[in-house]
């Protein structure tokens, strides 16, 4: 069994951890039911959904303001389908950190960029254990400020980066764990005193 570091931000499929507890992609009928064309997303992502994946692809009430982050998820997958299919998609896996420093500063991430926005808040640290292979990636490629402008083009080209590998001055890396994920141990509660 191979291990890494997931800090739990609440989602409603998850529900709350403990040791032992398995954590599957959202493939249940009865979740993708609730959502327009989701049983037939097999045909797109044969490895199921994470959460994440479900929120950029199917609970989304798009605005100005946030059409950027589900758009460049999408532009991330076709270029993973076209030049590395092998690679787990991010739509259908577990975020997770290498190190316990690793997950140190994507709590940080998440406090400085996402403040006290809905499940985004990093509850507590647990140590995971899952089979199979997961890559880490560098995270800065899918925030790359446009030059002018949304660019498609600019979003290929850091898409292309994050899947070849290339790690940036200062890497902020994210383990691609697949699924199923059982929950180890808690390692540290991360709720601000």
């Amino acid at each position: 069994m191979n291990k890494a570091y997931y800090w739990y931000r609440p989602h409603p499929y998850f529900g709350e951890l403990y040791p032992g507890k398995v954590l599957n992609d959202v493939s249940a009928p009865d979740v993708l039911h609730k959502y327009p064309y989701a049983l037939q997303s097999k045909r797109f992502f044969p490895d199921g959904f994470s959460p994440h994946g479900l929120s950029m692809l199917y609970e989304r009430k798009f605005t100005d303001s946030d059409f950027k982050e589900p758009v460049t998820e999408l532009v991330f997958e076709l270029v993973r389908k076209l030049y590395f299919p092998d690679a787990v998609s991010r739509l259908s896996c577990l975020y997770a950190s290498e190190t316990l420093e690793q997950a140190e500063r994507w709590k940080n991430v998440f406090q400085e960029h996402l403040g006290e926005k809905e499940n985004q808040t990093a509850v507590s640290l647990w140590e995971i254990e899952f089979e199979g292979t997961a890559k880490a990636y560098d995270a800065h490629f899918l925030n790359v400020p446009p030059e002018n402008g949304f660019s498609f083009m600019q979003e290929m080209e850091c898409a292309y980066n994050y899947w070849r590998g290339v790690r940036t001055y200062k890497p902020l890396l994210e383990l691609l764990v697949p699924y199923p994920v059982i929950v180890s141990r808690l390692v540290k509660n991360g709720k601000p005193v």
